[in-house]
């Protein structure tokens, strides 16, 4: 199956956990987090063949995302859940109160897709994947990949929310935080040359 050069999923990760950190620090739970809303601007060459930088990545498409309430957590809605089921983190899936820690499941099971080419969890139908989501733990990603990796995968993939950190605590991990200097350089440039379009 494919999948990305550990390199590759570093910098799309830290870019994405910036990004999270950023709403849930102004309150806001995204609740869609897959592929389908994350944007990659390709990465671009100096003139006369220079350095290739680093590709910006984004996320897009807020069109469910909630506000938390002051405790910082958001009680279920009253249809029960919205987003992608496959991406739903356990507590979402079983219509529990949750926090900003489901946008950071859910950013574990697109790291996992970019790890192995395929989800972490399925069903035949949605309950058999929220039964999965719950209770099953998944295949463990290739040796191929770090430690610190699969350490963080792993954190984002926790099946209980207390023990699956904050975006801000993942930024504080010194595997992500030594990465975050270039996520936010390319970020930057990728401003810049939006504004010189």
């Amino acid at each position: 199956p494919p999948h990305l050069p550990e390199p590759d999923v570093w910098r799309m990760v830290v870019q994405l956990v910036l990004t999270l950190e950023h709403l849930h620090r102004n309150r806001v739970i995204h609740r869609d987090v897959k592929p389908d809303n994350i944007f990659v601007q390709s990465p671009v060459a100096e003139e006369g063949g220079g350095a290739t930088l680093v590709p910006s990545v984004k996320l897009g498409d807020v069109g469910i995302a909630l506000v938390m309430n002051k405790n910082g957590r958001r009680e279920q809605t009253p249809n029960g859940w919205a987003g992608t089921p496959a991406y739903l983190s356990p507590e979402v899936s079983d219509s529990r109160p949750f926090d900003g820690r489901c946008d950071v499941w859910a950013l574990g099971v697109v790291t996992y897709e970019c790890c192995t080419g395929r989800r972490p969890f399925g069903g035949q139908s949605r309950r058999e994947l929220f039964q999965a989501i719950r209770e099953l733990e998944p295949a463990p990603i290739s040796g191929q990949y770090s430690s610190e990796l699969r350490q963080v995968l792993s954190l984002m993939l926790a099946k209980d929310p207390v023990r699956r950190p904050q975006a801000a605590q993942l930024l504080k991990m010194p595997c992500v935080a030594a990465r975050v200097p270039e996520a936010q350089s390319a970020a930057l440039l990728a401003a810049l040359l939006r504004g010189a379009a």
